[in-house]
């Protein structure tokens, strides 16, 4: 279900949220991410991650639902989404923002820019998606970024504002805080093996080094006795339904940028309630909602060797009978077309006048080709809900 809304995190509104910092720390900041990436509008996008990986964290003052505070370090964050922008001479880029003093409960907040997504909204309405059906997911808010670097107030554009899991997340979602979360960092974490080489820890006591992520590697890996034992020896070291519901959605959402595809963009959460438990977490789902990357089959069939955590699970008759049945509920409810492609043309239009207009973005601060495309863009992602919804009930009646 999700989460409840906050101040900082409202449902149907945009938030504003003005960052201040000193002309001599945003040039640093600036000439830091140069000596990374090359000048700004060089068109050389095509770097390794380590080249964009941890740029400098420069002190900053944070305005945002009706708070303020004094002691925020930001940085640039991100790969794809700040080396594409800046190769193309476009400035509106990933942050991160690091608050001493929470907001709200959150001391980390990340700001994405909507790369490669007209719309704008794909991000937050992934999210929302997989929260309906029961995945465990992060708040997200559409949110007008201003900058003051000595000159007054400068809009950066429409974003997409996003809590970390590394904070109240995790006392939110699971009511247990204090566990061990990992992330996926990479080749390694596709859990072909039994060694969680892929992950490091970004939370918790770190006691055992990864012992639960192991753990529950070699309870997939095991060979079953029966397949009574198997399944619950696996389901007391990670939460199969919340995974399988995960994957359905996913799938429907035709979102290639993670597990099954990737071996990033995904987060495990060892939860200290339940022994240790794993919990799957998706993250940078600005790729949702799009046709880009491969073709999908509703069951993996070519993909699972490759992705034993897909594909040992949907071998098994229980597990795979129990998907079917996700994949038809997530059809019914989160992605039924009449509710999104609503929810869909409300979002736009509370963000049209922040997108479009006297008070909308303007370059460089706009990955935008022509303000019309936001526009072509919203109309297109109602149609794809639409097609998506029938092709997909299409593909499942075709299964044996």
């Amino acid at each position: 279900m999700p989460l409840p809304a906050t101040p900082l995190f409202p449902r149907h509104e945009v938030v504003t949220l003005e960052l201040v910092t000193a002309p001599a720390h945003h040039q640093a900041r600036l000439d830091d991410l140069e000596r990374r990436l090359g000048p700004p509008g060089s068109g050389l996008w095509r770097l390794s991650a380590s080249r964009a990986r941890h740029p400098l964290f420069v002190p900053a003052t944070i305005r945002v639902a009706g708070e303020e505070r004094d002691d925020a370090q930001v940085r640039f964050a991100g790969h794809s989404s700040l080396c594409g922008p800046w190769s193309a001479g476009r400035l509106k880029l990933p942050l991160q923002i690091e608050l001493a003093t929470p907001i709200d409960g959150f001391h980390s907040l990340h700001a994405v820019p909507g790369y490669r997504d007209p719309s704008l909204l794909r991000e937050k309405l992934a999210l929302e998606v997989f929260a309906e059906a029961g995945v465990p997911a992060l708040r997200a808010a559409l949110c007008r970024l201003l900058l003051d670097h000595g000159e007054g107030p400068r809009y950066l554009g429409l974003y997409t504002l996003l809590e970390s899991p590394t904070g109240r997340f995790l006392a939110d979602q699971f009511g247990a805080p204090g566990g061990n979360l990992y992330e996926a960092t990479g080749r390694g974490a596709e859990w072909r093996t039994t060694e969680p080489s892929g992950y490091v820890r970004r939370a918790g006591p770190g006691e055992g080094d990864l012992w639960e992520l192991r753990a529950a590697m070699r309870a997939l890996h095991a060979p079953p006795r029966s397949r009574e034992a198997w399944r619950g020896l696996l389901e007391t070291k990670l939460d199969i339904d919340a995974f399988l519901r995960w994957l359905a959605a996913n799938y429907l959402l035709h979102n290639t940028d993670t597990y099954g595809h990737k071996a990033h963009n995904f987060w495990f959460y060892a939860d200290p309630s339940r022994g240790g438990r794993l919990s799957f977490i998706p993250s940078d789902l600005g790729n949702a909602f799009t046709q880009r990357g491969p073709k999908l089959r509703p069951f993996f069939d070519r993909r699972g060797p490759r992705w034993p955590l897909i594909g040992r699970l949907l071998a098994d008759p229980v597990y795979n009978a129990a998907y079917r049945g996700h994949l038809l509920n997530v059809l019914d409810g989160a992605l039924h077309p009449e509710p999104l492609r609503a929810r869909i043309e409300a979002l736009a239009a509370v963000v049209e006048p922040y997108v479009d207009g006297p008070e909308g973005e303007s370059p460089p601060y706009s990955l935008l080709q022509a303000p019309e495309d936001f526009r072509l863009e919203v109309h297109a992602l109602g149609e794809w809900v639409v097609r998506r919804n029938l092709r997909a009930r299409e593909a499942i009646a075709r299964l044996p």
